[in-house]
């Protein structure tokens, strides 16, 4: 049978799985991803970085690790822990603090770089703490491009830390971490996304993700290339050539444009309704320790450092769920109308949602009592179901 933490933990999982119906704005599971930001600094000026626009707009510092340890119990829930930051992580000195105390919390741990800060010793460590995940960002596959995209940064040397790491995992038979490649796309790179795909092999990627650029300065909104033909065409390549070298090519959509009101989505206003993964399960943790439901939103939702834990704990505090609300009676705010994290929640959807976690129910080593008590929430979920559709509820 499971041990108690681990029985919390899929029980958790569990609710969390139902409360990705969005049938209700109250959520039954504790979060289950963490985005940390540990670093709001950065030693390189990338040409369209946010933090060329909106300088005195952004926090700058380091997050204060003896502040977070308060809150690392919330992590033995966590599927997720991306030690990350609007800036880069390894400026913090006490970065694989975070690591290993997310890793001692049974959390999967990521994190990001430009690379530059991927020396030797560095990447040793990130071996020697079993870091899952680190994505690299290379916006180019060609030195001049890379090198005026990204200014400080040189491109051999990101290359030569990125295999030095794949060298080290070799030594110590690891496949850990699992290196991707992120890719802000533009109109000066978009031609060569297949280049970068194909550089992402050659550097043993696990995959390349591309993103929208996201433009700050309304001067350099020709910049973007979202939504074009152009873009559709390059990617379309990218993932041709994803297939046939067996590199996994993904593509979030970004609002490209966060200071031009989105169109809302098809159904808003109309009866539909929406939710949002990240706005059920997911922590924001600010530098500050302000507590965030998405890095689009100014709105917070309380304070990891200066609450009392229960009150950290209370997902369903009137703030969160009134958010919540306005995607469950489909009215989603600005921001969100835009976003590729918005769905639209159907019958057939949630369905899957809850056939998925029955699945779950059945694949758990759950003693009787627990089983039958998730039994129980599928089935009044299933007639949250049939209530907001209309449809039969299952017996």
């Amino acid at each position: 049978m499971l041990t108690m933490e681990k029985r919390a933990k899929v029980i958790n999982d569990i609710r969390a799985q139902l409360d990705a119906t969005f049938l209700c704005e109250k959520a039954l599971a504790f979060p289950t991803h963490y985005y940390v930001a540990v670093s709001v600094l950065c030693d390189l000026r990338c040409l369209y970085c946010p933090r060329q626009f909106c300088k005195y707009d952004i926090d700058h510092g380091l997050m204060d690790f003896a502040e977070f340890q308060r809150v690392a119990p919330l992590l033995r829930y966590a599927n997720y822990a991306g030690f990350l930051g609007l800036g880069e992580p390894f400026l913090n000195p006490r970065f694989f603090d975070y690591l290993v105390l997310g890793k001692s919390q049974g959390a999967f741990v990521a994190t990001s770089t430009h690379g530059m800060s991927l020396v030797p010793e560095i990447a040793e460590k990130l071996v020697a703490v079993c870091t899952d995940e680190i994505a690299v960002s290379i916006d180019a596959s060609t030195r001049d491009l890379f090198e005026f995209l990204r200014e400080g940064a040189d491109l051999d040397q990101v290359l030569r830390n990125v295999r030095h790491l794949n060298d080290l995992k070799r030594k110590y038979k690891t496949n850990k971490p699992v290196i991707f490649i992120a890719v802000a796309v533009s109109r000066h790179n978009v031609k060569y996304m297949p280049a970068i795909v194909k550089l992402g092999k050659e550097l043993e990627a696990a995959r390349v993700v591309f993103t929208d650029l996201i433009i700050v300065d309304k001067k350099n909104a020709g910049v973007s290339v979202s939504g074009t033909r152009r873009f559709e065409r390059a990617l379309r390549k990218a993932r041709e050539l994803g297939r046939r070298l067996n590199i996994e090519v993904l593509y979030y959509y970004q609002n490209p444009f966060p200071w031009k009101p989105p169109r809302p989505p098809e159904g808003a206003g109309q009866g539909a309704r929406f939710g949002c993964r990240e706005a059920w399960r997911a922590y924001i943790i600010e530098r500050k320790g302000d507590i965030k439901l998405c890095c689009y939103m100014d709105e917070v939702f309380g304070n990891c450092f200066a609450q009392a834990f229960s009150e950290i704990l209370n997902l369903n505090n009137e703030k969160i769920v009134a958010f919540r609300r306005t995607l469950v009676e489909g009215r989603p705010i600005s921001c969100c109308a835009g976003c590729g994290c918005l769905v639209r929640v159907t019958d057939a959807y949630v369905s899957q949602v809850l056939s998925e976690a029955e699945r779950m129910i059945e694949k758990a080593a759950l003693e009787a009592s627990d089983r039958n008590e998730m039994k129980a929430l599928v089935q009044h979920y299933h007639e949250l179901r049939a209530k907001a559709f209309g449809t039969p509820s299952v017996a």
